[in-house]
């Protein structure tokens, strides 16, 4: 298996990786979650917090690796700043169109709008904060694969 890039390769930083990466999978999971609880409407909350727990579970996985991966809690943090910004972008997208759709003259109000987005931020932020702390932690200790090279 090969390491090394060809020289003159650009190399893409593994917090951008992890943050669009995971940014676009709780896109797809906030998208599914939006069409299951319209859907069916009597389970939309057991649907809404699962969507929160994978959400969740997403945000330490990025936190970790980006921890592991650079050694610096700060990227892991970036790192899921980035994947929350996606996935608030993504949820306002989402917003405005299934209340368009419901009803065309309703718009959402914009402190309604600048929630969404600042908490998928700050979770994002936070979580992969922590996480990235663990990750840089183990990653210093030589446990895991780490050990191994």
């Amino acid at each position: 298996m090969r390491t090394e890039l060809p020289r003159g390769a650009p190399r893409v930083s593994p917090t951008l990786v992890w943050g669009l990466g995971a940014g676009l999978t709780i896109v797809a999971v906030d998208t599914l979650t939006m069409v299951v609880s319209g859907a069916a409407a009597s389970i939309a909350e057991t649907v809404q917090l699962v969507d929160l727990l994978v959400n969740i579970a997403i945000l330490s996985f990025v936190g970790l690796r980006v921890g592991r991966a650079t050694g610096m809690v700060r990227s892991a943090a970036e790192a899921g700043v980035i994947a929350g910004l996606l996935g608030g972008l993504a949820g306002i997208a989402l917003l405005f169109y299934t209340r368009s759709t419901a009803t065309p003259a309703i718009v959402p109000p914009t402190q309604e709008l600048v929630q969404l987005l600042a908490l998928n931020v700050a979770m994002g932020g936070v979580i992969a904060w922590v996480n990235g702390f663990l990750g840089v932690r183990s990653r210093d200790s030589g446990s895991g694969a780490m050990r191994r090279r």
